[in-house]
Parts: C-alpha cells; sequence; structure tokens
C-alpha cells in the first residue's frame, strides 16, 4: 500500500524451556505496539549455540530473554 511503511520485526531470542510460558509471552507479544520475531531456546547452551551462529552470520538480535 502506498504511504505505508513496513518496519522491521524486533528479533528477539528468548532462553525459556518452560512451553506454557513460551506460549504466554507470545501472546503478550500481540498486545505490543511493536513487532516482534521470537526465537526461543531450551536453555543456556541451545541460546549461546544460536547466538554464535547468529552473530557469525553477522545477524545478532536485538533482544535477549533470559528466565
Amino acid at each position: 500500500d502506498a504511504g505505508v511503511e513496513r518496519v522491521q520485526a524486533l528479533d528477539v531470542i528468548v532462553a525459556e524451556d518452560e512451553p506454557s510460558d513460551r506460549l504466554l509471552l507470545a501472546m503478550a507479544a500481540t498486545d505490543a505496539e511493536v513487532e516482534l520475531s521470537f526465537t526461543f531456546a531450551e536453555d543456556g547452551d541451545d541460546l549461546l549455540a544460536i547466538l554464535r551462529r547468529r552473530v557469525e552470520a553477522g545477524l545478532p538480535p536485538d533482544v535477549i530473554v533470559l528466565d
């Protein structure tokens, strides 16, 4: 659409092993005034592996959330 600016979603990596907490976070994000794109890590080791790959590729996340 003309005049509509596309805003890139904030890239968020979340270390959370509890599926219900992941769902709550995703549901809460629908009410946010910004678009969020989540990647969930099972634990700290998984988070570090994801983060290492992203940084090496030149694509660091915008936000990291730790449980």
